[in-house]
């Protein structure tokens, strides 16, 4: 009787061993899988914020450009030009700058800027995740 009890209590112990193993090993592709979520939250946001970088900078050197091609083709620019290059940009720009503040942060999923004018992306409005962390903690 003891070593059927024994035995019993040893099969019950292996069980609770590959439990904790499977356990372990669920928690790890859990926790890889939050991780490879979390990075491509991040590349979204550098790429965000590239974009909205980008297009100031590039105004000058674009329009430039478009002014030295327009010369070779038509002789002269457009009298409208200006306006409507100008103008352009700046859409180009503030929908930019909309698209980065509708970034989501990736633990809690709200909005990782807030409402508000407030463009602070050192933190999450709302779960204070650091940028660029790599694990929610």
């Amino acid at each position: 009787m003891a070593i059927a009890t024994e035995m019993a209590s040893a099969k019950c112990q292996g069980e609770i061993v590959v439990y904790l193993a499977v356990s372990l090993l669920a928690n790890a592709r859990t926790l890889r899988t939050n991780s490879d979520r979390f990075e491509r939250a991040w590349r979204d946001l550098r790429r965000r914020d590239l974009l909205f970088r980008a297009i100031p900078l590039s105004f000058v050197p674009c329009a430039v450009l478009i002014i030295v091609v327009l010369n070779a083709t038509y002789g002269d620019v457009p009298r409208e030009f200006g306006r409507w290059v100008g103008g352009g940009w700046i859409a180009a720009f503030f929908a930019a700058g909309a698209y980065r503040r509708r970034f989501r942060c990736p633990r809690c999923s709200e909005l990782f800027f807030g409402r508000g004018l407030s463009n602070n992306s050192a933190r999450c409005a709302h779960c204070q995740l650091p940028a660029h962390a790599t694990v929610a903690r």
